[in-house]
């Protein structure tokens, strides 16, 4: 027996359940969260491997697409920037959901419009082909929403040992970092949170690509996490019973994530 198999095996002895879809149902495969493609060169942290049935494991692979697409456009430092993977993420996009792509041709009255909304005004008369910015459709955010939920399944698991289920409330967000304000609200939501994990490999260098923050409160069941993507994308997303949660604004009841 080779030893990929044998590894293999022993994950799924130690791992026998998918832990997305609330503990009950067989794991078959094994599935990276967050997935590899987010990640320059499909390179990413070691030791995020979950257990997953077929279902679970697939469910997701069009929001995972749209997200990674997102991290790579930007994060855009030398190190983790390359051009051809973000040609190969745009070309899957393009094909699956033309609706999300983002829209690089902004008029100059709507660069204006979104500098004034984040406090970044240009002197009127002001050129603005040096601003790069892009337009990022509003469905989006549903997609973004539903890698939080995987993440935040998979966290969970991760230092609880425990699947969420439908007993449990969540709810998720996102943002690209260095808007205005949020940085502010990213340090008031790591305040709560103590325990700090950067991804890494062994003998790999995989740079600043991803660290999150993660916090517990035991005595209302309450679990969080805080995730930043190099200098892209910031996800968050909480769980709690759906006794506490039910009478939280924006929480809704925990479904195993699914691509909409």
């Amino acid at each position: 027996m080779g030893a990929a198999k044998k590894r293999r095996e022993a994950f799924f002895r130690e791992h026998p359940f998918c832990c997305f879809c609330g503990g009950g149902t067989p794991a078959e495969t094994i599935d990276h969260v967050p997935l590899r493609a987010a990640f320059a060169g499909n390179v990413g942290p070691e030791d995020f491997e979950f257990p997953a049935c077929h279902e679970c494991n697939g469910g997701t692979s069009g929001s995972e697409q749209v997200f990674a697409l997102y991290v790579r456009l930007c994060d855009q430092t030398d190190a983790n920037y390359n051009q051809g993977h973000v040609k190969s993420l745009i070309r899957g996009v393009r094909n699956n959901y033309p609706d999300l792509m983002p829209d690089p041709n902004l008029p100059a009255n709507e660069k204006r419009r979104a500098l004034r909304h984040f406090g970044w005004e240009r002197e009127r008369g002001s050129f603005l082909h040096d601003i790069g910015m892009i337009a990022v459709p509003e469905g989006v955010g549903r997609h973004m929403e539903v890698n939080a939920t995987k993440l935040l399944a998979a966290l969970h698991y991760r230092h609880l040992g425990l699947s969420l289920t439908d007993d449990a409330g969540i709810v998720a967000g996102w943002s690209q970092q260095g808007l205005p304000g949020v940085e502010e609200a990213r340090d008031v939501l790591f305040s709560g949170m103590p325990q700090l994990v950067v991804g890494a490999r062994v003998n790999t260098s995989i740079g600043d690509q991803f660290a999150y923050r993660w916090g517990q409160n035991e005595a209302e069941g309450l679990f969080g996490f805080g995730a930043e993507f190099g200098t892209g994308l910031f996800l968050f997303a909480a769980a709690a019973p759906w006794s506490v949660a039910a009478g939280m604004e924006d929480w809704a009841r925990y479904t195993p994530p699914r691509s909409p």
